[in-house]
């Protein structure tokens, strides 16, 4: 389980959250505006997001440790880069943003959940919650150092120490995946069978109505979430809030998440991750209802503790419920499909939000809509969880 942390909380280098506190150094290097940079961004997003497609679906081919060897390499390499600034081209800001977002946002997060979620079979939700938590102790601890080191020494010496961080840290994972449960990426066949006795493959996955029933309730979190993350600064401004404000509510966000993940590892063990997704998007929805409708001080807290909350519901659930319904044989590929979806959406969500925002649609339009979204997401989920049961039946019946 500690090899699943550590890659979420390293992961948080490919972050929207931590990219962005470099932006203004960044637009500044490569003399780029702020839509200049969002472009780039977007489009570096939406490329890492299709070839997460392919190089997730890798980590059901190779052993394990190497798979991780050569990702965090990567993301190490592309620090340096960053750091040394060889090129101060637009292209290579474009492959630097591509790398981590592909190795941090897509692939690290993607092998934590993976390998949790195929070494832990009794206490799969417990393992992916404690992987998960990296993501929480990242948004807490990272931004803080960052900033320190950029105040102290620039961001220059900010990515440097990043990319010796990163080179130090690949002994450890190594070890840490070579000792672990099972080394082999391939799970054993006699665990690799969903709930139903079988194992689906990807192709069989997306030929399925659940798949994609649940995919409605998958991407609302990160869509929505970055989104909001990205256009922070209209949305406090149109709000009439304070950007200290704002920043100190992450503090709450990342405090709930700690608590969602906690709670929803235990239940999925109890339970199962279709229960737990059932509900997890309410209180996503109450604090997107509450921040359309209100521009007091206060609503930005309860909407972060309900955003936080949600997030931490899914982090468990967007991995053991793929292992339950399709098995662990193809799980690495299967995932690796909604990953790159989920990135593809949160490429897509900063510039479709501006948009409608340029069309002179307000935020609480925007956020009454995000809130429906929220609600028809049960609905889809129940009716998952309804196909899956009576295959269950059938299977049972045969």
């Amino acid at each position: 389980m500690l090899m699943g942390f550590s890659l979420t909380l390293f992961a948080s280098f490919g972050q929207t959250y931590f990219i962005a506190l470099f932006s203004g150094e960044l637009r500044e290097a490569f003399d780029l505006s702020v839509s200049g940079f969002g472009s780039v961004y977007s489009m570096a997003t939406l490329l890492s997001g299709f070839s997460v497609l392919y190089f997730g679906g890798l980590i059901d081919r190779f052993a394990l440790p190497l798979y991780l060897f050569v990702i965090v390499s990567v993301l190490a390499l592309a620090s340096l880069a960053l750091a040394l600034l060889p090129f101060q081209s637009v292209a290579f800001l474009f492959v630097i943003i591509f790398l981590f977002r592909l190795c941090g946002q897509g692939l690290m997060g993607h092998a934590a959940s993976t390998s949790m979620a195929r070494d832990f079979i009794e206490n799969r939700g417990k393992a992916i919650s404690f992987a998960s938590m990296g993501h929480a102790a990242g948004e807490a601890l990272f931004p803080i150092l960052a900033v320190a080191i950029m105040a102290s020494f620039g961001w220059h010496m900010t990515w440097l120490s990043i990319a010796i961080l990163l080179f130090l840290y690949l002994p450890v994972l190594v070890w840490l995946a070579s000792t672990r449960k099972s080394a082999g990426a391939k799970p054993d066949e006699s665990v690799a069978t969903s709930d139903l006795g079988t194992s689906w493959t990807r192709g069989e996955a997306i030929r399925d109505r659940a798949f994609y029933l649940l995919l409605v309730a998958m991407i609302a979190p990160p869509f929505i979430n970055t989104g909001v993350f990205f256009l922070q600064i209209p949305l406090i401004e149109a709000k009439g809030w304070s950007l200290p404000l704002f920043a100190a509510a992450f503090s709450l966000y990342a405090l709930t998440t700690v608590f969602g993940i906690l709670l929803a590892g235990r239940l999925v063990d109890r339970t199962s991750a279709f229960d737990v997704l059932v509900y997890a998007m309410l209180p996503y929805g109450l604090g997107l209802f509450v921040i359309a409708l209100s521009d007091h001080m206060s609503v930005i807290y309860i909407f972060m503790a309900m955003a936080g909350l949600t997030t931490g519901l899914f982090y468990p659930c967007a991995t053991a419920v793929w292992a339950e319904l399709y098995g662990l044989g193809h799980l690495g590929s299967i995932r690796a499909l909604t990953s790159s979806l989920m990135v593809f959406s949160t490429s897509l969500s900063p510039a479709l939000m501006g948009f409608l925002l340029d069309l002179g649609i307000s935020f609480s339009v925007l956020f009454l809509g995000c809130a429906l979204w929220a609600l028809i997401s049960v609905p889809a989920v129940l009716k998952a969880r309804q196909i899956n049961r009576e295959r269950h039946r059938i299977e049972l019946g045969s």
